[in-house]
């Protein structure tokens, strides 16, 4: 969602561990331009691996002022308790099962204490934090609080690893036939044999994975519209005024 954006991408005093899992925290900055003038966004992230890929979601939070992305609308999942005065959650459609069965309202709870002031995107088997504030920095106090958010997370993302996606499953229960030489001690079937019984059933677990439904939102084109409206005022209003003059002209 971030990593995206703009140009001249650039990722900066960027700092990595691997145990217990692999984690990420750096500085990213982009560059956006109107025509005129240039503008460089600079952003702080937290990336951390997960051990599945799981659907594409996004949490907005409610309270820092930022909006990464526009999706459209039926997206748009609410859940119990308080959880939606803190963050907007966004999964595609289909999936909110699948979103309910990963922020159950343990994790919700972790959410909200630790993470309210980041947005948060689940990508692939990646999860990202970005805060509109560089995170690697020389303040103590802000490596304290990056900490303990990933400490606060990691604890409960082992549970996500159990995750599967039902979609993928197609044929997954099959009844396979057991020839009857292979049975030991059977006896081949007669007419007057009795009705054997119903064939074994084998389970295979769905494979590791997200159908391609759920990988990613769905963007909303609202941004194109207003554009286009912008663009026709900027056209139409000129010719309004030329044509009020020009026929105020012929008036006189």
């Amino acid at each position: 969602m971030l990593f995206g954006v703009g140009g001249d991408r650039t990722g900066y005093d960027i700092l990595r561990g691997r145990e217990p899992r692999f984690v990420e925290i750096g500085n990213y900055s982009y560059t956006t331009s109107d025509g005129k003038n240039t503008h460089t966004s600079r952003w702080g992230y937290i990336a951390i691996r997960l051990d599945v890929p799981l659907p594409h979601i996004v949490l907005d939070a409610v309270g820092n002022g930022v909006k990464l992305g526009l999706w459209e609308r039926g997206q748009r999942l609410s859940l119990e308790g308080d959880f939606d005065r803190y963050f907007h959650l966004s999964c595609p459609q289909g999936y909110e099962r699948d979103a309910l069965y990963l922020f159950t309202p343990d994790v919700m709870a972790r959410f909200i204490d630790n993470a309210s002031a980041l947005e948060v995107e689940i990508v692939d088997d990646w999860m990202f934090l970005y805060s509109p504030d560089e995170l690697s920095t020389l303040d103590p106090a802000r490596w304290a609080w990056a900490f303990a958010v990933v400490s606060a997370l990691l604890d409960k993302l082992e549970q996500w690893g159990r995750w599967r996606d039902d979609r993928l499953q197609e044929g997954a229960f099959a009844p396979r036939p057991v020839p009857v030489a292979a049975t030991p001690g059977a006896v081949a079937p007669t007419a007057a044999a009795p009705t054997p019984a119903p064939l074994p059933m084998t389970f295979t677990p769905a494979p590791v994975g997200v159908a391609p439904p759920g990988q990613r939102l769905k963007r909303s084109n609202a941004w194109l519209i207003a554009l286009l409206v912008v663009a026709g005022s900027l056209v139409v209003i000129p010719l309004v005024v030329f044509a009020a003059g020009f026929l105020f002209f012929l008036a006189q």
